[in-house]
């Protein structure tokens, strides 16, 4: 088993993974998903070479802090679990890109996020998230930002900095207002906005000139300016179930 680069233990029941996982040090990839794990041992580290793990619909309530020791881990699916935190160390995986800890009940996620600077894909919707950490330019490769059904009421200044931004999907939050500095995101193509609190159309979004598709439906909208007018002319926008006065 020494040589083993592949494991999938997929939808078996298990309810535990063995500490001598630890020994296979080949391992590239391991599936672990759809089981009734409550834990992955820390023994998880030992796997140098791992770059893909796939541990999402368990019970995990955390992943083991040795997790940041995983240097060559690129994709890392959590979703479905029990979990209320990442570890900090996170933030020290830095060939990471796709992070999915979506349908889970975390609270924060932490600071350390912003030090992964392959980071392409996160999403981390579905959690009890009261707020975002605040980005910064060392996330530069971050393309798709997926954060709705959370508990957000307003999103960081600071989220104008991920330049490679190109989908935004916030729904199902409690925002009122986008911080002027999404107009430094000049690549993006989708934003989702859709079952929140806004009562005006920001007056910024008109600016972001690769849009292909905005949805604010189900807000409380009752109007829109002239330049919200005329980005009816160049892409998709959606304003279904809003108080809007067109008069």
């Amino acid at each position: 088993m020494e040589c083993l680069q592949l494991l999938y233990c997929d939808r078996n029941q298990m309810t535990h993974l063995p500490e001598s996982i630890g020994q296979l040090e080949h391992l590239t990839t391991l599936h672990c998903g759809d089981n009734l794990l409550t834990t992955i041992p820390e023994s998880i580290g030992h796997l140098k070479c791992l770059k893909c793990l796939y541990c999402n619909n368990n019970q995990l309530k955390t992943l083991p802090e040795s997790i940041d020791h995983l240097k060559f881990l690129d994709i890392l699916f959590c979703e479905r679990n029990q979990m209320t935190h990442l570890p900090e160390t996170i933030g020290q995986m830095e060939c990471l890109e796709t992070l999915f800890c979506g349908s889970n009940q975390l609270t924060a996620l932490p600071e350390s996020i912003n030090q992964l600077k392959c980071l392409k894909y996160l999403h981390c919707y579905g959690n009890h998230l009261n707020n975002l950490p605040e980005f910064n330019d060392q996330m530069k490769c971050l393309c798709q930002l997926y954060c709705f059904n959370n508990q957000l009421t307003t999103l960081p200044e600071s989220i104008g900095q991920l330049s490679q931004l190109n989908d935004l999907r916030c729904s199902k939050n409690q925002l009122t207002a986008l911080h002027e500095s999404i107009t430094q995101l000049e690549v993006l193509h989708e934003l989702d906005c859709s079952d929140n609190h806004f009562e005006m159309l920001p007056e910024s979004i008109p600016r972001l000139k690769n849009l292909i598709r905005v949805d604010f439906s189900r807000n409380r909208i009752s109007g829109m300016s002239a330049e919200w007018i005329s980005l009816f002319e160049r892409i998709s926008v959606d304003l279904y179930d809003n108080p809007i006065d067109i008069q």
